[in-house]
């Protein structure tokens, strides 16, 4: 039974794939679900930089793009306008860095925070049209709505409820929250108001 269920959603997966490369919105609407998803899709906990939903559908958001500037054999970028104030950003930044006595940690928000900018323009290269924004915003919405649910039904655990009295509320338990160590902590803070 398994075996099929994971055969159809190895079948979506490609077929969604596919339409992706055709219009590439489509893959950019998994990255703020991806976000809101948070610690709920950490996929190995355990490591130095826990791998999330939200790194998967970038990573995938970046290849479908490049696919389909293949396909069609279209190498226009379209650019912000802040390249050369963010090029003295990072030159700051990593001219910093050399004088930095945790060089490690620099260079991991750095890098973080470059990953995050080129999300700006592939998102800025990819929704063009107004229908195309008004679906990933339907999609946060529904995202949004499904969390709320989960939100609830964690909330109404016996145990959950029975922790919330015992506490009086200090440390409310079964809430969907994102943690503080999610990798991805300021995308889950910044990412609809760098959208808009």
């Amino acid at each position: 039974m398994i075996f099929i269920i994971l055969f159809f959603v190895l079948i979506l997966s490609l077929v969604y794939f596919y339409k992706s490369i055709q219009k590439p919105f489509l893959a950019i609407i998994l990255i703020p679900l991806g976000s809101y998803l948070g610690q709920l899709g950490k996929l190995f906990e355990n490591q130095p930089i826990p791998l999330t939903m939200f790194q998967i559908f970038l990573f995938i958001g970046f290849y479908i793009f490049l696919l389909h500037k293949i396909v069609k054999h279209d190498g226009k970028l379209r650019f912000i306008g802040l390249e050369i104030e963010w090029l003295i950003f990072f030159s700051l930044i990593f001219f910093s860095l050399i004088y930095s006595p945790n060089r490690l940690d620099g260079l991991f928000y750095a890098t973080r925070f470059l990953v995050l900018i080129l999300m700006i323009y592939l998102i800025y290269n990819v929704i063009i049209t107004e229908k195309e924004i008004y679906k990933v915003l339907i999609a946060i919405v529904l995202m949004s709505i499904f969390l709320g649910f989960l939100s609830v039904s964690e909330g109404m655990k016996t145990e959950n409820l029975i922790w919330n009295v015992v506490s009086m509320g200090r440390k409310l338990e079964g809430r969907a929250t994102v943690n503080v160590k999610d990798p991805n902590i300021f995308a889950n803070h910044f990412l609809l108001p760098i959208y808009f």
